[in-house]
C-alpha cells in the first residue's frame, strides 16, 4: 500500500543555498524566481469562497449557494449550460443526465452528456496524474482552504505550460477512472421547473 503523503508549510525555500536549490528543484535559482514571478499574477487572483461546511457539503449545494452559482443563475452563462452529473439540481444554466431515460430521445441525450463530460473528466484526470498532490492516491493537502486554492492555481497553471510545450505524463500512472455517479439524486433535484422544461427541449432535439 501507498503511505500517504502529509504536506506541511516549510520555510522560505530561497533562503536555502544555491546547491540545495538545485538538488530539490532542478533548476537554478534565477529560474525559480522567474518563475515565481510568472506565476504570481495567476496566484494572486480574486477566488471564490464559500463557508458552507466544506468538505461535510455536497457538491450540488455548494454550487448554487456559491457567488459563482448565484451569477450563473442570473444568466452569466448566457446561451450556454454547465454539465453536471446526476448528484447535480438540473437549473436553466446546468444541464444534467435523466436517471431512468424512457424514450430513443432521452437515451440519445444521456449518450451524449456522458461524451461531453467525459472531455473534462479526462482533462482533470491529466492534471490528477502529473500533480498528486490533488488526488486522494498521492495524499491530503492538510493546509487551509486559502492556501489549498494557491496551490490548485499553481499545478493548474504549470500543468498548462507542461501542456503547451509537450511535457509528457509521468511513467507507470494511468489516469483515473471518471467517478461514480450516485445513485440517489441531492435534495430539490428536481425541483426546478424551468430546467426541467429547458432540458425537455433540448431533448426533444435528438
Amino acid at each position: 500500500m501507498r503511505r500517504e503523503r502529509i504536506f506541511r508549510d516549510r520555510a522560505n525555500f530561497f533562503e536555502e543555498d544555491d546547491q540545495s536549490l538545485r538538488c530539490r528543484f532542478r533548476l537554478p535559482r534565477h529560474c525559480l524566481v522567474e518563475l515565481c514571478d510568472a506565476l504570481e499574477p495567476e496566484l494572486t487572483r480574486q477566488t471564490n469562497s464559500c463557508p458552507l461546511g466544506g468538505g461535510g457539503s455536497h457538491d450540488s449545494f455548494i454550487l448554487q449557494n456559491s457567488s459563482v452559482g448565484m451569477r450563473l443563475a442570473q444568466g452569466a452563462a448566457g446561451d450556454a449550460w454547465l454539465i453536471g452529473d446526476k448528484g447535480y439540481a438540473v437549473a436553466t444554466w446546468l444541464m444534467t443526465p435523466l436517471f431512468t431515460p424512457e424514450t430513443q430521445q432521452e437515451r440519445e441525450y444521456n449518450d451524449c452528456h456522458v461524451r461531453t463530460r467525459a472531455v473534462v473528466e479526462r482533462a482533470i484526470g491529466r492534471l490528477k496524474v502529473r500533480w498528486l498532490c490533488l488526488d486522494t492516491a498521492g495524499g491530503t493537502l492538510l493546509y487551509k482552504p486559502d492556501k489549498v486554492c494557491k496551490i490548485t492555481m499553481a499545478c493548474c497553471a504549470l500543468h498548462n505550460i507542461a501542456e503547451r510545450h509537450g511535457v509528457p505524463l509521468p511513467e507507470g500512472l494511468a489516469l483515473p477512472p471518471p467517478a461514480d455517479m450516485p445513485v440517489d439524486p441531492p435534495i430539490g433535484a428536481e425541483a426546478n421547473r424551468p430546467g426541467l422544461a429547458l432540458r425537455r427541449q433540448l431533448i426533444a432535439r435528438f
